[in-house]
Protein backbone atom coordinates (compact mmCIF):
# COMPACT_ATOMS: atom_id res chain seq x y z
CA UNK A 1 0.00 0.00 0.00
CA UNK A 2 1.52 3.54 -0.47
CA UNK A 3 1.94 6.51 1.11
CA UNK A 4 -1.71 8.16 -0.07
CA UNK A 5 -3.98 5.12 0.18
CA UNK A 6 -2.19 3.99 3.70
CA UNK A 7 -2.41 7.59 5.00
CA UNK A 8 -5.10 9.29 3.49
CA UNK A 9 -7.55 6.84 1.67
CA UNK A 10 -7.09 4.77 4.68
CA UNK A 11 -8.40 7.31 6.87
CA UNK A 12 -11.49 8.97 4.26
CA UNK A 13 -12.59 5.68 3.14
CA UNK A 14 -13.54 4.42 6.68
CA UNK A 15 -15.99 7.44 6.63
CA UNK A 16 -17.18 7.76 3.20
CA UNK A 17 -20.58 6.87 2.85
CA UNK A 18 -21.64 4.52 -0.56
CA UNK A 19 -22.71 6.79 -3.72
CA UNK A 20 -24.85 6.71 -6.62
CA UNK A 21 -22.72 5.99 -9.82
CA UNK A 22 -23.12 6.39 -13.56
CA UNK A 23 -26.70 6.30 -14.65
CA UNK A 24 -28.64 6.08 -11.47
CA UNK A 25 -30.80 8.53 -10.89
CA UNK A 26 -30.26 10.89 -7.48
CA UNK A 27 -33.40 12.84 -7.82
CA UNK A 28 -36.19 13.44 -10.11
CA UNK A 29 -37.95 17.07 -10.67
CA UNK A 30 -41.07 17.02 -12.15
CA UNK A 31 -40.68 13.80 -13.58
CA UNK A 32 -36.98 14.65 -14.83
CA UNK A 33 -34.45 12.58 -13.68
CA UNK A 34 -30.93 13.68 -12.34
CA UNK A 35 -28.72 11.16 -13.09
CA UNK A 36 -25.52 10.42 -10.86
CA UNK A 37 -22.84 11.27 -13.43
CA UNK A 38 -24.17 14.42 -14.11
CA UNK A 39 -23.78 15.55 -10.54
CA UNK A 40 -20.20 14.15 -10.29
CA UNK A 41 -19.19 16.45 -13.66
CA UNK A 42 -20.59 20.12 -11.52
CA UNK A 43 -18.93 18.02 -8.56
CA UNK A 44 -15.60 18.50 -10.35
CA UNK A 45 -16.00 22.15 -11.59
CA UNK A 46 -17.39 23.51 -8.36
CA UNK A 47 -14.67 21.46 -5.67
CA UNK A 48 -12.36 19.29 -7.34
CA UNK A 49 -10.00 22.11 -6.61
CA UNK A 50 -10.43 22.71 -3.17
CA UNK A 51 -10.54 18.75 -2.65
CA UNK A 52 -6.99 17.93 -5.13
CA UNK A 53 -5.36 20.74 -2.93
CA UNK A 54 -6.29 18.57 0.14
CA UNK A 55 -5.41 15.36 -1.58
CA UNK A 56 -1.98 17.08 -2.24
CA UNK A 57 -1.07 18.41 0.79
CA UNK A 58 -2.15 14.83 2.60
CA UNK A 59 -0.19 12.93 -0.47
CA UNK A 60 3.22 15.30 0.63
CA UNK A 61 3.20 14.39 3.48
CA UNK A 62 2.15 10.72 3.66
CA UNK A 63 5.30 10.70 1.29
CA UNK A 64 7.42 12.77 3.27
CA UNK A 65 6.66 10.08 6.78
CA UNK A 66 7.37 7.14 4.80
CA UNK A 67 10.79 8.71 3.57
CA UNK A 68 12.05 9.43 6.65
CA UNK A 69 10.76 5.94 8.20
CA UNK A 70 8.68 7.76 10.32
CA UNK A 71 5.52 5.49 11.53
CA UNK A 72 2.36 6.97 11.96
CA UNK A 73 0.16 5.31 14.29
CA UNK A 74 -3.42 4.58 13.21
CA UNK A 75 -4.69 5.09 16.97
CA UNK A 76 -3.50 8.52 16.95
CA UNK A 77 -4.52 9.44 13.93
CA UNK A 78 -8.37 8.33 15.28
CA UNK A 79 -7.41 10.17 18.87
CA UNK A 80 -7.28 13.48 16.75
CA UNK A 81 -10.17 13.05 14.53
CA UNK A 82 -12.20 12.34 17.81
CA UNK A 83 -10.93 15.24 19.45
CA UNK A 84 -12.24 17.23 16.48
CA UNK A 85 -15.35 15.62 16.39
CA UNK A 86 -15.55 16.99 20.64
CA UNK A 87 -14.45 20.39 19.88
CA UNK A 88 -17.11 20.67 17.07
CA UNK A 89 -19.86 19.22 19.15
CA UNK A 90 -19.32 21.36 21.93
CA UNK A 91 -19.72 24.38 19.79
CA UNK A 92 -23.26 22.87 18.48
CA UNK A 93 -26.58 24.17 19.96
CA UNK A 94 -27.96 22.06 22.12
CA UNK A 95 -29.88 18.98 20.10
CA UNK A 96 -28.23 19.89 17.40
CA UNK A 97 -27.23 17.05 14.86
CA UNK A 98 -23.46 16.71 14.72
CA UNK A 99 -22.92 15.37 10.47
CA UNK A 100 -25.62 17.51 9.92
CA UNK A 101 -24.09 20.65 11.37
CA UNK A 102 -20.56 19.47 10.17
CA UNK A 103 -21.93 18.97 6.12
CA UNK A 104 -23.54 22.55 6.38
CA UNK A 105 -19.92 23.77 6.70
CA UNK A 106 -18.66 21.49 4.06
CA UNK A 107 -16.55 19.58 6.66
CA UNK A 108 -18.05 16.13 6.86
CA UNK A 109 -16.36 13.37 9.30
CA UNK A 110 -14.35 11.89 5.25
CA UNK A 111 -12.99 15.35 5.37
CA UNK A 112 -12.36 15.53 9.02
CA UNK A 113 -10.48 12.25 9.03
CA UNK A 114 -8.15 12.84 6.12
CA UNK A 115 -7.33 16.23 7.67
CA UNK A 116 -6.30 14.58 10.81
CA UNK A 117 -4.31 12.14 8.94
CA UNK A 118 -2.31 15.55 7.03
CA UNK A 119 -2.06 16.85 10.73
CA UNK A 120 -0.77 14.52 12.67
CA UNK A 121 1.80 13.22 10.08
CA UNK A 122 3.00 16.68 9.94
CA UNK A 123 3.15 17.19 13.56
CA UNK A 124 5.42 14.11 13.83
CA UNK A 125 7.61 15.52 10.59
CA UNK A 126 8.11 18.64 12.87
CA UNK A 127 8.79 16.64 16.04
CA UNK A 128 11.57 14.52 14.73
CA UNK A 129 13.13 18.30 14.35
CA UNK A 130 12.92 18.82 18.08
CA UNK A 131 16.10 18.54 19.14
CA UNK A 132 16.98 19.82 22.93
CA UNK A 133 20.14 20.31 22.61
CA UNK A 134 20.28 22.63 19.85
CA UNK A 135 18.02 24.94 21.61
CA UNK A 136 19.09 28.50 22.83
CA UNK A 137 17.51 30.73 25.45
CA UNK A 138 18.07 34.25 23.38
CA UNK A 139 17.67 37.66 24.70
CA UNK A 140 18.05 40.51 22.59
CA UNK A 141 18.51 44.70 23.13
CA UNK A 142 16.70 46.07 19.96
CA UNK A 143 16.95 49.31 18.30
CA UNK A 144 13.97 50.47 15.38
CA UNK A 145 15.10 53.69 13.51
CA UNK A 146 12.39 56.18 14.35
CA UNK A 147 11.94 56.64 10.37
CA UNK A 148 13.70 55.16 7.25
CA UNK A 149 15.88 58.39 6.40
CA UNK A 150 19.36 57.50 6.27
CA UNK A 151 20.03 60.18 8.88
CA UNK A 152 17.83 58.20 11.24
CA UNK A 153 19.19 54.54 10.77
CA UNK A 154 22.67 55.85 11.51
CA UNK A 155 20.87 57.59 15.24
CA UNK A 156 19.57 53.97 15.55
CA UNK A 157 23.30 52.39 14.88
CA UNK A 158 25.21 55.12 17.03
CA UNK A 159 22.59 54.42 19.79
CA UNK A 160 22.92 50.30 19.14
CA UNK A 161 26.51 50.89 19.36
CA UNK A 162 26.37 52.58 22.42
CA UNK A 163 24.55 49.73 24.53
CA UNK A 164 27.58 47.82 22.79
CA UNK A 165 29.77 49.39 24.90
CA UNK A 166 27.86 49.68 27.86
CA UNK A 167 27.70 45.50 27.98
CA UNK A 168 31.53 45.68 28.75
CA UNK A 169 30.81 47.43 31.88
CA UNK A 170 27.36 46.25 32.67
CA UNK A 171 24.97 43.40 33.08
CA UNK A 172 22.97 41.94 30.15
CA UNK A 173 19.66 42.73 31.66
CA UNK A 174 20.38 46.44 33.16
CA UNK A 175 21.33 47.37 29.41
CA UNK A 176 18.45 45.54 27.86
CA UNK A 177 16.23 47.18 30.45
CA UNK A 178 17.53 50.70 29.61
CA UNK A 179 18.16 50.86 26.41
CA UNK A 180 15.96 48.26 24.20
CA UNK A 181 12.85 49.15 22.43
CA UNK A 182 10.81 46.30 22.79
CA UNK A 183 8.98 46.48 25.81
CA UNK A 184 7.54 43.55 25.68
CA UNK A 185 10.75 41.61 26.00
CA UNK A 186 13.06 44.70 27.76
CA UNK A 187 11.42 44.13 31.34
CA UNK A 188 12.33 40.67 30.94
CA UNK A 189 16.19 41.91 30.49
CA UNK A 190 15.49 41.21 26.79
CA UNK A 191 14.94 37.58 26.72
CA UNK A 192 12.45 36.41 23.99
CA UNK A 193 12.47 32.40 24.92
CA UNK A 194 13.91 29.27 23.41
CA UNK A 195 14.45 28.69 19.86
CA UNK A 196 16.87 26.53 17.76
CA UNK A 197 19.44 29.00 15.57
CA UNK A 198 17.84 27.46 12.57
CA UNK A 199 14.51 29.44 13.62
CA UNK A 200 15.85 32.55 13.07
CA UNK A 201 17.03 34.68 9.85
CA UNK A 202 20.23 32.95 8.20
CA UNK A 203 22.55 36.33 9.35
CA UNK A 204 21.35 35.87 13.00
CA UNK A 205 21.57 32.00 12.83
CA UNK A 206 24.85 32.29 12.05
CA UNK A 207 25.75 34.94 14.57
CA UNK A 208 24.40 33.07 17.49
CA UNK A 209 25.15 29.69 16.26
CA UNK A 210 28.79 29.09 17.93
CA UNK A 211 28.19 31.57 20.92
CA UNK A 212 28.78 29.76 24.29
CA UNK A 213 25.79 30.59 27.06
CA UNK A 214 26.29 34.44 28.71
CA UNK A 215 27.96 35.03 25.17
CA UNK A 216 26.38 38.14 22.88
CA UNK A 217 27.07 39.26 19.59
CA UNK A 218 27.56 42.18 17.94
CA UNK A 219 25.47 44.96 16.40
CA UNK A 220 23.61 43.02 13.60
CA UNK A 221 21.32 44.88 10.80
CA UNK A 222 18.34 42.54 9.82
CA UNK A 223 15.26 42.89 9.73
CA UNK A 224 14.69 46.84 9.66
CA UNK A 225 16.46 46.83 13.19
CA UNK A 226 19.96 47.19 15.01
CA UNK A 227 20.15 44.36 17.39
CA UNK A 228 22.55 42.65 19.56
CA UNK A 229 21.72 38.81 20.84
CA UNK A 230 22.28 37.11 23.74
CA UNK A 231 22.53 33.24 24.18
CA UNK A 232 21.47 33.48 27.96
CA UNK A 233 21.50 29.23 27.98
CA UNK A 234 22.35 26.63 25.54
CA UNK A 235 20.26 23.43 25.85
CA UNK A 236 16.48 22.80 26.96
CA UNK A 237 16.39 22.21 30.56
CA UNK A 238 14.96 18.44 31.33
CA UNK A 239 11.97 19.99 33.07
CA UNK A 240 10.57 21.93 30.15
CA UNK A 241 11.23 19.73 27.55
CA UNK A 242 7.24 19.02 26.52
CA UNK A 243 6.53 22.60 26.77
CA UNK A 244 8.90 23.32 24.93
CA UNK A 245 8.62 20.56 22.07
CA UNK A 246 4.86 21.98 21.89
CA UNK A 247 5.81 25.65 21.34
CA UNK A 248 8.47 24.32 18.60
CA UNK A 249 5.49 22.38 16.94
CA UNK A 250 3.12 25.06 17.12
CA UNK A 251 5.31 27.66 15.53
CA UNK A 252 7.72 25.53 12.56
CA UNK A 253 4.42 23.36 11.44
CA UNK A 254 3.85 25.63 8.40
CA UNK A 255 7.97 25.71 8.22
CA UNK A 256 8.45 22.37 7.78
CA UNK A 257 5.12 21.88 5.17
CA UNK A 258 6.67 24.36 3.15
CA UNK A 259 10.20 22.43 2.95
CA UNK A 260 8.89 19.23 2.35
CA UNK A 261 6.30 21.09 -0.27
CA UNK A 262 9.34 22.08 -2.14
CA UNK A 263 11.21 18.53 -2.16
CA UNK A 264 7.92 17.29 -3.30
CA UNK A 265 7.09 16.65 -7.04
CA UNK A 266 3.42 17.54 -8.15
CA UNK A 267 2.06 17.55 -11.72
CA UNK A 268 -0.85 19.07 -12.30
CA UNK A 269 -2.97 16.98 -15.10
CA UNK A 270 -5.10 18.44 -17.89
CA UNK A 271 -8.64 17.30 -18.94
Amino acid sequence: MNALLSLAVGAVLLHLPQVPQGDQIVVTVGGVGIKAKDIDKALWDWYSEDVIEEFVANTIVANAVKAEGIVLDKKDVDGFLARLLEEAKGSLEPGADLEASLRKQGMPRSRLAARAATEMGLRILTEARFKPTELRKLAWIMIRPEGQTPEQKTAARMNADEALKQLETMPWADVARAKSQDANSAVRGGVLGWFAPHEMPKDISDAISGLEAGKHTAVIDSQGVFAIYQVAAVGAPAGEIDSLKAAFVARNLDRVYQEIKAKAKVERKKF
